[in-house]
């Protein structure tokens, strides 16, 4: 209740670091759900692992940002980049071409040269916020082994990941995001951007959080 009368106030992000944040089911905890219902705006949720949960004070970052070419995946990767430049730290752009693209020769070319014109476009926005940021890819792999075992070898620490809400009333994120919550070991923060005007927010919205 005290979260939905604060919303009203025009916030453009909630940003929601609470636990439990998975149940045993491997899904977002019924407090999670309920606490984003509550808010109709932008959602960070972030669950902290490995080091962050043994030592919440450590400053560091080391950040892993899955890439597509959706509008999502690019506020994610905005938003990712922002955060490691003002944390001063590295960050790596993750692009992945799955095993069924190389079925047929025709549609895995296309899926390269997405890959590569994502990698270009994320490099722009980095050059844009005078960010570094290192492109890699992965082919023949699912999308989740493939960040899973890009943290492990880069020393990630940090797995950001834009999304979109699924509907229902159970918060979700769909099968990758719910894969990660399930399995990783790496601190996760998945990004949901709410892009369309609050209705019900008293102030007018003010930039959406990606590209503050």
């Amino acid at each position: 209740e005290a979260v939905a009368t604060e919303a009203r106030n025009g916030y453009d992000l909630f940003v929601i670091g609470v636990e439990p944040t998975v149940e045993a089911s491997g899904d977002f905890a019924e407090g999670i759900s309920r606490l984003a219902r509550s808010f109709p705006g932008s959602l960070a949720i972030v669950s902290a692992r490995g080091r962050h949960e043994i030592n919440p004070d450590d400053p560091r970052l080391k950040i892993l940002i899955p890439v597509t070419g959706s509008q999502v995946s690019r506020h994610g990767a905005e938003f990712a980049l922002a955060l490691a430049k003002a944390a001063k730290t590295k960050a790596t752009a993750l692009t992945v071409i799955t095993p069924e693209a190389s079925y047929e020769r025709q549609r895995y070319g296309t899926r390269v040269r997405d890959a590569g014109e994502t990698a270009k476009e994320i490099t722009a926005i980095a050059t844009a916020l005078e960010q570094s940021v290192q492109i890699a890819q992965r082919t023949n792999i699912s999308p989740e082994d493939a960040i899973l075992r890009e943290a492990r070898l880069g020393a990630h620490d940090l797995i950001l990941l834009g999304v979109s809400r699924r509907p229902g009333e159970r918060l979700s994120f769909g099968e990758l995001a719910a894969a990660l919550l399930d399995s990783s070991d790496r601190s996760l923060l998945f990004l949901s951007v709410q892009t369309t005007p609050k209705a019900d927010s008293a102030t007018p919205a003010r930039s959406a959080p990606a590209q503050a």
